[in-house]
Formats: C-alpha cells, sequence, structure tokens
C-alpha cells in the first residue's frame, strides 16, 4: 500500500494492492494525519481507472478533497480581508506555507491542507500590524513582541468568536528564531526577494521559491523533526521542481549558508528524494560538492537534535539570540509565566479562580517532553 501511494504521488500508473476493506479503512486513517489526501485525489483522478482504489475510498478520498475546497474558499476569503486592510494601512506582509503554496506549486488550493494562516510583517511594523488585526476583530493571545522580540518570532491572533471558518492567524515578524543558530541573513531580504501571486481570486506576496524552500526545509528540521507530515515533505518536492536550473540552485546552495540552513536543507530533500521520487539535478545531486556548513550551524544543529534530551541544551538553543542578561531574564519569566489569556486559551481552566493550575499542568507537560526519560 506504500508503495502504491508513492507510486500515485509520483504520477505513475500502478494497480492498487488486493486488500480487505478493513486493510483500506486502517490505511486512509494512517494517511487522514499526513495531510496527502487531497492531493493523493488529485493525481487518483488523472489515471486509468484500472488504477484506483475501491469506489468506497476513492468516495472518502473525494468527500476530503471537497471539504477541503471549502476551507481553502474561507481561507482565501479570510485572506482576502485581512489583505486589503493591511493595504489601506500601507503595511506590507507576506503570506506564508500553505496558502502560498496552494498558490504556487500545488496543482490546485485545495490540494494542500493547512490549519493557520502564516503572514510576516518587518520587525518596525509589527505593533501596527497587531493593531490592524485586532481592529478586524482578533484577539492575540500573547503580546510577545514587546516582551522578548530576540527570542520569539510570532503572536497568534484568535478570529471573532461568531467568524464561521475563519482560522488563527500567526504573524511573525521574523523566522526560525527556534534554531538558536546566529547567521547573516536578515528578513529584510525575504521582501527584497519577495514574488508577486496573482490570480482571478486574490493578489499577495510571497517568499520566493528558494527562500520558501529554505524555510520549509528549516520547520521540517527542527519544528516537525518527531512529527513529520507527508504533505510537508511533498511542499519540499514541488518547491524543488518548481527552481530553475542553474539560476535558483545556485542561489539557493549560497543563501542555505547563510541562512545556517545548509544541514536542514540536506535533511530535507533528502526525504524528499527518497518518499516524493525527487530527482535533483545531476550537477546538485551530491551535496559533498555543495557549500559547507559554517561552524556556527554545525554546533548548532547538534545541539539542536539533542534537545529533546536535555533541559540545558533547550535552553541554551534558545536563549542564544538574546541581547543581553535582562532579556534572557525577560524570556524566561515569560516562559515560566506567559499571560492569562494565553494560557486560558492553550490551558483552559476548569474554573476562573483556578488558572494557577493551568501553569502547573503547563510545566509538567514542558519537563516532560524535556527532561531524560527515567
Amino acid at each position: 500500500m506504500v508503495s502504491y501511494l508513492l507510486s500515485v504521488l509520483r504520477g505513475l500508473p500502478v494497480s492498487p494492492p488486493k486488500a480487505s476493506q478493513e486493510q483500506w479503512a486502517q490505511f486512509f486513517s494512517v494517511l487522514v494525519p499526513h495531510w496527502i489526501l487531497p492531493l493523493l485525489y488529485w493525481q487518483i483522478r488523472s489515471l486509468p481507472e484500472e488504477c484506483h482504489p475501491p469506489k468506497n475510498v476513492m468516495d472518502q478520498m473525494r468527500q476530503v478533497f471537497l471539504l477541503n475546497s471549502v476551507r481553502a474558499f474561507h481561507l482565501e476569503t479570510q485572506l482576502r480581508e485581512v489583505l486589503a486592510a493591511f493595504e489601506k494601512e500601507a503595511v506590507r506582509i507576506l503570506v506564508l506555507k500553505g496558502p502560498a503554496l496552494g498558490r504556487s506549486v500545488y496543482p490546485d488550493p485545495a490540494t494542500r491542507e493547512g490549519s493557520d494562516l502564516d503572514l510576516l510583517v518587518l520587525p518596525g511594523q509589527m505593533i501596527r500590524a497587531r493593531r490592524i488585526l485586532e481592529n478586524l476583530g482578533y484577539q492575540c493571545q500573547d503580546r510577545r513582541f514587546e516582551v522578548s522580540r530576540d527570542f520569539y518570532c510570532e503572536e497568534k491572533f484568535v478570529p471573532p468568536g461568531n467568524a464561521g471558518g475563519r482560522r488563527l492567524i500567526e504573524l511573525h515578524w521574523d523566522l526560525h528564531r527556534f534554531s538558536g543558530i546566529r547567521r547573516e541573513a536578515g528578513i529584510e531580504e525575504l521582501f527584497t526577494n519577495a514574488v508577486r501571486i496573482s490570480n482571478s481570486a486574490l493578489t499577495f506576496e510571497a517568499l520566493h521559491p528558494v527562500d520558501a524552500l529554505i524555510h520549509r526545509a528549516l520547520n521540517n528540521a527542527f519544528i516537525h523533526d518527531q512529527d513529520m507530515r507527508l504533505s510537508w515533505i511533498y511542499d519540499v518536492v514541488l518547491l524543488a521542481r518548481s527552481l530553475r536550473v542553474p539560476e535558483d540552485w545556485e542561489v539557493l546552495q549560497q543563501r542555505s549558508v547563510d541562512w545556517r540552513a545548509r544541514l536542514a536543507l540536506e535533511h530535507s530533500l533528502t526525504l524528499a528524494r527518497i518518499w516524493g521520487g525527487l530527482e535533483l539535478p545531476h550537477e546538485y545531486a551530491d551535496f559533498s560538492m555543495w557549500p559547507r556548513p559554517t561552524k556556527t550551524e554545525i554546533d548548532g544543529w547538534y545541539n539542536a537534535t539533542r534537545r529533546h534530551e536535555r533541559l540545558s541544551e533547550y535552553l541554551s538553543l534558545h536563549m542564544s539570540h538574546a541581547s543581553g542578561r535582562l532579556e534572557k531574564l525577560r524570556f524566561f519569566i515569560h516562559l515560566l509565566f506567559p499571560s492569562p489569556d494565553y494560557m486560558r486559551v492553550k490551558y483552559p481552566p476548569s474554573k476562573d479562580g483556578l488558572l494557577f493550575l493551568s501553569y502547573v499542568r503547563r510545566w509538567r507537560r514542558w519537563l516532560s517532553r524535556l527532561l531524560p526519560a527515567g
């Protein structure tokens, strides 16, 4: 069944395996959290009927695809409203991840599932951008920018209670502070390199495919290394296929070093080759011929891969960006005691007077993930 899945996603005509209804149902349930079913359905539709799974399985995939079509419509409606508000206030934003990829490298927006809406603004525009969203009725969960802009990189905004179908918005003023690796590249260059995506539904700015690939790779390596989805691997597949040879690949090599993402990129491209059948251009297929990662990145990568094992690695990794002792102190206090509004959303108490128990639940969950087993 896995071979069938990978062949179909690569557009190869192959007969489905002989399996019971129970086995197909089990396989379907395994694929749901990978957000790959809409793309799988799209690919199967273009294949001869003898390559299709049983009718009830096709019907299930069709339902997932149609549901995601509706979600994509609502998301783009929400995005259009947000874009109009930012344009009115002359605040420039870039659209990240799902919506941008769905309209650039995927065959249809409905083939790329997503959970929220990610936007990027320049740090100097962050407070104005927050105000714009609040004027639209969004509630900021936790005002992190003033607390520690050197450590955090985003704030989350909950849509109004009566806004059916609207997604949570993550407003970023930076990307990948979580890696704890000091870099040469800055957010400003992402705006300089940005591309405009325009269609009959809406027009917006997004990351250049080279930058989008680098930041997808960083997410895969540092954030989702323990909960990888096939959809994130296929983001890499489709982005890599969209790059021009040799122009974009030459730029990709250098920018990956500047962003301290050289090892993360190799990691993600390797996964894309294994699971997505990605074929790298011949002259870029041997990573030993790529520019070497800096010592800073190598050390950071080593520490990052151990952050699930030791609390000290986790803290040193994330606090390495702090500009001074006061910044570190503010971050540490905020890490232990986030705002009550944030806690009510993430760890809702059974009663208003029991909010302190929400903090205890947070600390227990956090420590259980960071302290060594036993």
